[in-house]
């Protein structure tokens, strides 16, 4: 269910931001991915192996996974699952209604009983980064440790690049869009997320 679609085909006219200048011809869409399907779940497997070598290697230990609210739940439950720590949803409130007046607020889907937990957000791409940025420094101030960022594909955008190192901010990620190897598949071809992973 992960396809690399044409960007001007009526699949990707439903992308959000699909009018937003790009050097590629073609996008990875990542939204057919359901509920229960095996592709959500060979992707978590992917992600899960992919943190866990990562955890192995650095003798990193994490207490939760945490997702953003408007990211890929279904990844973070699974991975959570998988790896065996709790999940926290980061703005699982985000809009409250007061005095008539619609407000945003900061929340968590559940607080780790003690400070100083570690963990380290999920989602499935990114590339500006913001929004994830935002939700690291969303769980830092429930004083929780969050310094990682663990994604399947990557655009490193400069300006992204710099904003996560002067926030002490490490994106990891499995595919980086930049990668000419990657570029050339999504440039040249029409096929699924195995292309990608039989040409590499």
């Amino acid at each position: 269910l992960i396809r690399i679609i044409k960007k001007n085909s009526t699949e990707a006219k439903a992308k959000v931001g699909i009018n937003r200048p790009s050097e590629y011809n073609f996008y990875i869409n990542l939204r057919n991915i359901l509920p229960n399907s095996q592709d959500a779940t060979n992707l978590s497997y992917i992600l899960a192996g992919f943190i866990y070598d990562d955890i192995e290697k650095n003798e990193k230990g994490y207490d939760f996974v945490a997702v953003n609210r408007n990211g890929n739940a279904i990844l973070g439950y699974l991975i959570s699952n998988f790896l065996n720590l709790p999940l926290v949803i980061v703005n699982f409130d985000s809009r409250w209604e007061l005095e008539g007046k619609k407000v945003k607020v900061d929340g968590l889907s559940e607080i780790p009983r003690s400070e100083n937990k570690r963990g380290f957000l999920i989602d499935d791409a990114v590339s500006g980064g913001s929004i994830l940025k935002e939700s690291v420094e969303i769980l830092r101030s429930h004083q929780l440790r969050v310094d990682d960022v663990y994604v399947l594909f990557s655009r490193k955008e400069d300006g992204a690049i710099q904003d996560y190192k002067q926030a002490s901010i490490s994106l990891h990620s499995i595919f980086d869009l930049n990668d000419e190897g990657i570029k050339r598949i999504i440039n040249t071809e029409e096929g699924t997320l195995d292309t990608i992973i039989d040409e590499l």
